[in-house]
């Protein structure tokens, strides 16, 4: 990446800010960094889903025997459902637990090179959907083995996490300026994630929540995402258009307001790095 950041960064415009090539060129080769060394190389893309998901069939068909409301009432269905969710959370986990290292951890960029910073989130984005592709992949082919289908309203799920991307983007350029000035973000925001996976339905169904704490639910974009999700892949339900675009504001508002915050802040980055 720091070839890259040189050989962009002095001659690269204010307009070519988001320069979709250098992106995606940084994109490829985060990615390749990740699985750089291995034997497998890029496979464990697929290696570790694919093993997750054996691992959910064992636990939730074998050991607890879980009970919720399903297509089939077969207990790989709960399998399915707690994968669909995880697939979407962990587009928001892994960026969102990264941010805080992306200015802090990567001085050259801010003193050495005059390289647009802002890129970088979006960049640690794009990384994290290769997973979430391949994960996609294999949860199509599981429901196709274990009797559910495929419907035709799986084509809506790359529609569906717009909102889950905007947000995700926006929280990123948050944390990712503000840990330059605060580096104790760094450290809580590995709690953050995990209380938002725990507080999000995945693990359970959105009925067992309390109805004194449904409203968490109801304006987390997150547990939105991951409920409707479930009912495009298992329940062939129409999505809820009304809901979708007042999410979508929403998390818009979100990535350009992070946007914003991060543009300011970042005039201040080489007096603290």
């Amino acid at each position: 990446m720091g070839a890259v950041a040189k050989k962009m960064g002095r001659s690269a415009p204010v307009s070519r800010t988001f320069d979709f090539a250098l992106i995606w060129q940084l994109a490829r080769r985060d990615v390749e960094a990740r699985y750089r060394g291995s034997v497998l190389g890029i496979l464990w893309a697929v290696a570790v889903p694919l093993a997750m998901l054996c691992v959910y069939l064992f636990v939730f068909t074998t050991v607890l025997r879980a009970r919720w409301e399903t297509p089939t009432g077969t207990q790989a269905d709960v399998a399915l459902f707690l994968f669909s969710g995880l697939l979407v959370f962990n587009i928001f986990g892994e960026t969102v637990a990264r941010a805080p290292g992306l200015i802090a951890e990567a001085p050259h960029y801010v003193k050495k090179v005059v390289f647009p910073l802002e890129v970088l989130p979006v960049v640690t984005l794009l990384s994290a959907l290769l997973p979430f592709f391949v994960s996609a992949v294999i949860l199509f082919a599981a429901m196709l083995v274990t009797g559910l289908g495929a419907p035709w309203t799986v084509v809506l799920l790359p529609v569906l996490a717009l909102p889950l991307l905007l947000l995700t983007l926006g929280l990123s350029w948050f944390l990712s300026a503000i840990a330059v000035y605060l580096p104790d973000v760094r450290h809580v925001i590995g709690l953050v994630v995990t209380m938002a996976l725990f507080l999000s339905p995945i693990f359970y169904p959105a009925s067992a929540i309390p109805e004194g704490l449904r409203w968490i639910h109801d304006f987390s974009p997150i547990a939105w995402v991951v409920e409707t999700s479930k009912d495009v892949l298992f329940w062939q339900r129409p999505m809820d258009w009304t809901g979708y675009g007042i999410m979508t504001g929403a998390c818009a508002l979100v990535a350009l307001l992070g946007l914003w915050f991060f543009m300011g802040a970042k005039r201040g980055f080489a007096d603290v790095i």
